[in-house]
């Protein structure tokens, strides 16, 4: 990946993924560092994610163009061309996230702040000291580890100056558990924890495989 500084200068060559996000319309000196690894304010002001702070802000791009899904891409082309040919072959495959810097596309965001004097002043311990923010285009709902959530209504309070997340309000209710379920429905999604497509599975048998059918493996 180019590096995108602070600074605003590019550390490293243009890459495929920079090429193939010019080709999908995210043109710019610098695609990666405008796009991936950027968000945009309330202003439209673009922020770069290697600044901590702005890890809160969806990344610039769509999900479906992020570098995780580029990479998985990528992956599964050379995997099938490789299974075409009748020679041994190696996939390494390396993500970028989770890793600095820690910006995602929309509607997940999340921030670790277990580096932070907040962490040490809540006594939380590293594992549970991080929020995810959903937002659905009206909501903002963050889910704060170890205390009440915390939701905003961007179409009447678009200066989150009013925390509804305790609000017992019959819609913020149905709201937060709208927000609760979507979170739960995107870190529980299939492709967060399948390696393998279904073919390859469905050749692999049951009981251990035709080589041990009568082994049971799990």
């Amino acid at each position: 990946m180019s590096a995108f500084t602070p600074s605003g200068r590019t550390a490293l060559p243009q890459t495929a993924y920079d090429d193939y996000l010019v080709r999908h319309g995210f043109d710019s000196a610098n695609p990666w560092g405008d796009f991936a690894n950027s968000g945009l304010d309330a202003d439209g002001v673009r922020l770069s994610g290697w600044l901590l702070k702005n890890s809160r802000l969806p990344a610039n791009v769509p999900e479906e163009h992020s570098e995780t899904a580029y990479m998985t891409d990528r992956a599964i082309a050379f995997m099938q061309d490789a299974m075409t040919r009748d020679e041994p072959w190696l996939c390494h495959l390396s993500y970028i996230k989770p890793h600095w810097p820690y910006i995602v596309p929309a509607p997940i965001s999340e921030h670790d702040y277990s580096w932070s004097e907040m962490a040490k002043a809540l006594d939380m311990s590293q594992e549970d000291a991080r929020r995810v923010m959903i937002f659905d285009g009206r909501w903002k709902y963050v889910r704060c580890e170890g205390f009440d959530p915390v939701m905003f209504d961007l179409e009447t309070d678009p200066d989150e100056v009013t925390d509804i997340g305790r609000s017992q309000t019959e819609e913020h209710v149905a709201v937060r558990a709208r927000m609760e379920k979507a979170l739960l429905a995107w870190a529980t999604r299939h492709h967060t924890r399948v390696t393998a497509t279904k073919e390859v599975l469905s050749k692999q048998g049951h009981g251990g495989g035709a080589r041990y059918p009568d082994r049971l493996l799990g």
